[in-house]
């Protein structure tokens, strides 16, 4: 089973991947990415580029299967 740590690499690579397939997302790829606890469906994430601070909130894969209607 995966420890803690790969899990959040591989969650990270997986939002990196996301990120530079939408092209004005592209750039922010690259940024500094926080993850943010405390969540109970959703991934929060800290994004910091030179520029400025962004907040991404990647949705629960399965949000139907958690009552969520979105």
């Amino acid at each position: 089973m995966p420890d803690a740590v790969t899990t959040a690499a591989v969650r990270e690579a997986e939002l990196r991947a996301l990120l530079r397939a939408c092209a004005p997302a592209r750039p922010l790829a690259d940024g500094r990415l926080t993850p943010i606890e405390g969540g109970l469906s959703n991934e929060a994430w800290r994004l910091d580029v030179p520029q400025r601070t962004w907040f991404v909130r990647r949705g629960h894969p399965h949000a139907d299967r958690l009552g969520v209607d979105r």
